[in-house]
């Protein structure tokens, strides 16, 4: 055995009897207070430019207008057929026949 493999060896021995030092459970005293005012402070100071409300405007009316084309085109599959067409489809059908 060379000597990295004997050290390799050495190293996942002592993992395996090392014990896990326990987690602590809440967070440092003034921790979320600290992320909190962090957070808070970077929403007053952000100020969307004039190309991101154009975007978000536009998105929302290419949104608005792909649910009326989805509504048009389920009324239209829900419709009856008109009787002209039927008409026309069975003169042919039977036509063929």
């Amino acid at each position: 055995m060379n000597r990295s493999n004997s050290n390799l060896d050495r190293l996942l021995r002592a993992a395996s009897r090392a014990t896990p030092a326990p987690l602590p459970t809440d967070p440092p005293l003034g921790f979320e207070a600290r992320v909190l005012a962090a957070w808070h402070e970077t929403r007053e100071r952000f100020q969307p430019n004039l190309s991101q409300v154009i975007f978000k405007r536009a998105l929302i009316c290419a949104l608005a207008v792909m649910a009326a084309a989805v509504g048009v085109g389920l009324y239209e599959m829900a419709a009856p057929e008109p009787t002209e067409t039927l008409l026309a489809t069975a003169t042919i059908d039977w036509a063929f026949d």
